[in-house]
């Protein structure tokens, strides 16, 4: 089978030379390793709920809540909107492959509207974070690639749109160089305020 080869953000290249230095490694190793496990994790979690589910244990109801519970604790350090943003010189938000800036807000902080979209051909996502509100992305052109609560990826293309609920962990990329989106807040996010 030929080489394929995954392009990964400078941080995790970072980690992963740490971790080879750690252990002695090969980074392939490391990083088959570590997918495997993060892969393998959300299977192995699925199936101990059914399991508990269906021997009784608990409700459906209750895992999901538990499960849910789970996944925001274990990312808890990745809630922080305001850290996975950088505000550039002209007043816009900086974020992976992602340019942003603000249209409106409504001064009742009922919503706000922001414009979006891809500064580079990278494709890369914005850190995974979440917001007190719900979020839309309204893909106007292009496509975009997002992962919401650990679910499996969803590839939403123009004309198309995404609802994130409100606590939701997750993370866009922009797939094309051309992509462009509305994002709709209710309520407004406190770190896109670059203005105030």
């Amino acid at each position: 089978m030929a080489d394929k080869h995954l392009v990964l953000d400078e941080d995790v290249h970072r980690k992963l030379k740490q971790r080879k230095k750690e252990t002695g490694l090969t980074v392939r190793e490391i990083g088959n390793s570590v997918l495997r496990s993060v892969l393998w994790r959300h299977s192995l979690s699925d199936l101990i709920g059914k399991r508990l589910v269906d021997s009784g244990a608990i409700s459906a109801e209750e895992y999901t809540r538990i499960r849910e519970e789970a996944v925001r604790e274990a990312t808890i350090k990745l809630h922080n909107t305001k850290a996975a943003i950088k505000v550039s010189k002209r007043g816009t938000i900086v974020t992976g492959s992602w340019e942003v800036r603000e249209i409106s807000c409504s001064s009742e902080g009922l919503y706000q509207v922001l414009e979006g979209w891809a500064r580079d051909g990278r494709g890369r996502p914005m850190p995974p974070h979440s917001h007190a509100g719900d979020e839309y992305f309204i893909v106007l052109k292009g496509r975009i690639r997002a992962t919401v609560e650990e679910r499996e990826t969803e590839v939403v293309k123009a004309p198309g749109c995404l609802r994130v609920p409100a606590g939701a962990v997750h993370s866009v990329a922009p797939l094309t160089r051309d992509t462009c989106l509305i994002t709709v807040l209710s309520p407004p996010e406190p770190a896109y305020l670059v203005g105030e």
